[in-house]
């Protein structure tokens, strides 16, 4: 079975490559000529006049479709992933000779750091490949000007990703490969829907070592042994960072599609547990909702997150719309960047949100799922003021205040005795 991996350059695919490759069962290639070699066939057969003069359009696509595996007949893993940039823009190709269903892996980076990379490799190895295509003398400004054109490898891998359909991709962040390697890898497991194998994120070694040389750098597809960023001392210009920024902007909206975010039955755990505490807390006469300027102050820690979606005012990570997720006193950041506040504030806001909420308008098609009514009267000096067990598994039961309660997926519910 045949996967894919394209995405920015510079942004771990190397690194990502060497981990998958611990699986007996996945092959990552190097970087691969497999799609090259199919679009100049299909290119030749197109323009040669023998064969214009009497076309076998059966015989095309069976030599076309042979190419992938011709290349991988001595591979015997299960799992083929094939590594080239071009294969974004050559969906119409996989679909017709490989796969109905193509499954790209896209890894992606800040830019400015990927100019960074590249920039310390090219001051390591004069007469590199990218300095080929710049007139002397190499100065910062022009390497960065090239890198940044649409004749470098970095911006055309860009455009491939802001035109490509978001439903066969699967982004990689990085830093999140680098922070969080196990959760990022088990994403990746998920995507391409195969049995998950437990990796090892500590003396990793890069199997498949290119020959670099090639390229004129020798050292470009290294990979160290532990997951350890790498921080050069490269200052950039303003100029270059304004335009890496807005290229950071572009790729982070591609990325903002529903897929990007939490599952929903994930988002109403989270709003249920929330919910919970909410009431807990009114019940306790405590503050609801914070002060205006609380609130600025949360917004602009979200708006510097790599996780903050700055379309729909949204984290990706909990899936929360931040206008009214700053507000609440009990509400905070799931990665810790802003916590609780006990601040009080006007209850009349509060007010507002909430029949804001109870007119907000829900299609047939985002109804939620209707659970039978489990209400019971308790007396409220039997209220429980202990939270309910943490991280529930569907069918998990409690006792409070010998009041028995079940998880049913969603919320804790009442079980009649």
């Amino acid at each position: 079975m045949y996967y894919f991996l394209a995405g920015m350059p510079r942004a771990g695919s190397t690194l990502l490559a060497a981990i998958l490759n611990q699986n007996p069962d996945i092959h990552v290639s190097t970087s691969s000529p497999v799609v090259h070699l199919m679009w100049q066939i299909q290119e030749h057969l197109t323009t040669d006049d023998f064969y214009r003069s009497h076309p076998k359009p059966k015989f095309q696509r069976t030599l076309i479709s042979s190419v992938i595996d011709a290349y991988y007949q001595e591979q015997q893993e299960r799992y083929i992933i094939d590594k080239n940039r071009s294969w974004i823009t050559s969906l119409p190709l996989i679909h017709n000779h490989i796969t109905h269903e193509p499954k790209i892996l896209c890894p992606v980076r800040k830019t400015s750091e990927i100019l960074q990379s590249f920039l310390k490799l090219m001051q390591q190895y004069p007469g590199n490949m990218i300095d080929e295509n710049i007139k002397p003398p190499y100065t910062l400004q022009k390497r960065c000007d090239y890198l940044l054109s649409t004749s470098s490898v970095l911006m055309a891998s860009v455009q491939q990703i802001l035109n490509a359909p978001k439903h066969s991709l699967h982004f990689i962040d990085y830093d999140e490969l680098l922070s969080h390697p196990k959760e990022t890898i088990e994403s990746v497991y998920q995507f391409l829907d195969i049995p998950h194998y437990e990796h090892s994120f500590i003396d990793i070694e890069n199997q498949l070592q290119e020959d670099d040389t090639v390229y004129g750098m020798p050292t470009m597809h290294n990979v160290k042994s532990s997951l350890v960023k790498t921080i050069h001392d490269i200052q950039l210009p303003d100029d270059i960072l304004k335009k890496c920024d807005k290229i950071d902007v572009a790729i982070r909206y591609q990325m903002t599609e529903e897929h990007s975010y939490p599952s929903l039955p994930d988002q109403g755990k989270n709003l249920a547990k929330f919910t919970f505490q909410l009431v807990k807390k009114a019940l306790q006469g405590g503050a609801l909702v914070v002060s205006q300027e609380v609130k600025e102050q949360r917004l602009e820690v979200c708006r510097t997150c790599d996780w903050y979606d700055p379309s729909q005012v949204r984290c990706k990570h909990c899936g929360c719309f931040l206008e009214e997720k700053a507000n609440f006193a009990l509400d905070s950041c799931p990665i810790g960047k802003w916590t609780e506040s006990a601040e009080d504030w006007e209850n009349g806001r509060f007010d507002e949100l909430v029949q804001q909420l109870e007119e907000f308008n829900v299609t047939p098609e985002e109804q939620p799922e209707v659970y039978p009514d489990t209400t019971v009267e308790i007396p409220e000096s039997e209220l429980p003021l202990v939270e309910f067990p943490k991280n529930p598994e569907m069918g998990d039961e409690c006792v409070l205040h010998d009041v028995k309660w079940k998880w049913n997926g969603i919320h804790w519910e009442y079980v009649p005795e």
